[in-house]
């Protein structure tokens, strides 16, 4: 099952927050190395708004994963999400 829009949205900000948790960072900081407000930095992270590709791209450096990872294990995250509905 393919897993929608909202769900993805929702599986990327989960998985920044796993990789917050690893590296013990607040919201501040992840805002501060990304270069956006915490506000808006607490919005992606809730899944209410869509995060701009150039952000995910700056976000996933700082965690030291590929946008390519980091996008993998949302779409797995969502799509299991969605099987279990």
């Amino acid at each position: 099952m393919e897993a929608n829009e909202a769900q993805v949205i929702k599986a990327i900000a989960h998985e920044m927050r796993i990789e917050m948790a690893k590296k013990d960072w607040k919201q501040q900081e992840l805002a501060d190395k990304i270069g956006i407000t915490r506000e808006t930095a607490s919005r992606y992270l809730t899944g209410k708004k869509q995060m701009p590709i150039d952000v995910f791209l700056r976000a996933a450096a700082e965690f030291g994963i590929s946008p390519a990872e980091l996008m993998y294990r949302a779409v797995d995250r969502a799509a299991q999400a969605g099987s279990q509905d």
